[in-house]
C-alpha cells in the first residue's frame, strides 16, 4: 500500500511537470510567432523614410534566466508575453498609419506634378499682343482686317493673308508660295492644315468672312491626302471639322492661302 501511494504521488508529480512543460512549449511557440511578426515590422520600418524610431523594449520577465519555472513564473511570462503582443500591435497600427500617409503624399505629389506641367504649358502660350503700328480697317464677326493686308481670326488666334495667290497652283507650288510669302512684313507664313481651313468655311465650302478673298473654291491644306482622312468628302466634316477639297484636279480651282502663328508683334 505504501508503495502504491508513493507511485500515485509520483504519477501526480509527473502529470504536474508535463502540464508545466506543455505550458512552456505553448509560450515558446507564441514567442516565435511574435518574433516573426517583429521581424516583418522591422523590415517595414526600414522601407518607411518617415517611420519614427521606436524605443527599445525593456527585457521582459520571460527572457530572464532563472530556476526551473513554476506555475507563478509561467503566469509572469504569460503577462510579459501579452504586453509584448500589445506593444507589437501598437507598432503595427503606427506603421500602417505612416504607410497610409505616404500613399496620400504620393497622390498629392502626382497632382502637384500635373499642376506644374499645366503651369509650364500655360507659360509657353503667348498672349495676343497687337502692334501699335497696325491699324484696324474692318471687322466681320470674329475677324479683324488690318492695313498690312492681314486678317486676324480672334476665335482661333491665327493670322491669315487677306487674299489667296490669285491663280491655279499645284500643292508643291502652294507650299512654296506660302513659305516665301512676306505679307505684313512677317517671315513665318506657312500652309494651313485641313482643321485650320475648316474654321474658315461652312458646310457648303463657302468662305465665312468677306475680309479674306478666295478667288476660287479650294485653298491647298498642308495635310491633304492623309490616309486617315477620307478623300470622298467634298466639304467640311461636321464632326471632325476637316477641310477636304474635291478629289478631281479641276484647272483653275486650286489656290494658296498663307497663315501664320498666333501673336502679332
Amino acid at each position: 500500500m505504501r508503495q502504491k501511494d508513493a507511485l500515485e504521488r509520483e504519477k501526480q508529480e509527473l502529470e504536474g511537470e508535463r502540464q508545466e512543460l506543455e505550458g512552456i512549449e505553448a509560450l515558446q511557440t507564441e514567442r516565435k510567432k511574435l518574433e516573426a511578426e517583429r521581424g516583418k515590422l522591422a523590415d517595414r520600418k526600414k522601407r518607411l523614410a518617415m517611420a519614427k524610431p521606436l524605443t527599445a523594449n525593456a527585457p521582459s520577465d520571460a527572457k530572464k534566466s532563472g530556476p526551473k519555472p513554476n506555475s507563478e513564473e509561467l503566469m509572469r511570462q504569460k503577462d510579459a508575453l501579452e504586453r509584448e503582443k500589445q506593444e507589437l500591435e501598437g507598432e503595427r497600427q503606427e506603421l500602417e498609419g505612416i504607410e497610409a500617409l505616404q500613399t496620400e503624399r504620393k497622390k498629392l505629389e502626382a497632382e502637384r506634378g500635373k499642376l506644374a506641367d499645366n503651369k509650364k504649358q500655360l507659360a509657353m502660350v503667348k498672349p495676343l499682343s497687337l502692334s501699335t503700328s497696325l491699324r484696324e480697317v474692318a471687322r466681320d464677326g470674329r475677324f479683324i482686317a488690318y492695313d498690312n493686308e492681314t486678317v486676324l481670326d480672334t476665335g482661333s488666334g491665327l493670322m491669315w493673308a487677306a487674299k489667296d495667290n490669285g491663280k491655279d497652283v499645284e500643292d508643291y507650288g502652294a507650299g512654296k508660295y506660302c513659305k516665301n510669302y512676306r505679307g505684313g512684313g512677317y517671315t513665318d507664313w506657312r500652309m494651313p492644315t485641313q482643321a485650320e481651313l475648316a474654321r474658315l468655311f461652312d458646310s457648303n465650302k463657302n468662305i465665312v468672312t468677306a475680309l479674306i478673298k478666295i478667288t476660287k473654291c479650294c485653298p491647298w491644306p498642308s495635310d491633304y491626302g492623309r490616309k486617315d482622312i477620307s478623300l470622298s468628302q467634298t466639304a467640311i466634316s461636321a464632326s471632325a471639322r476637316f477641310w477636304t477639297p474635291p478629289t478631281s484636279f479641276d484647272s483653275g480651282c486650286w489656290r494658296a492661302l498663307p497663315v501664320r502663328a498666333e501673336t502679332i508683334e
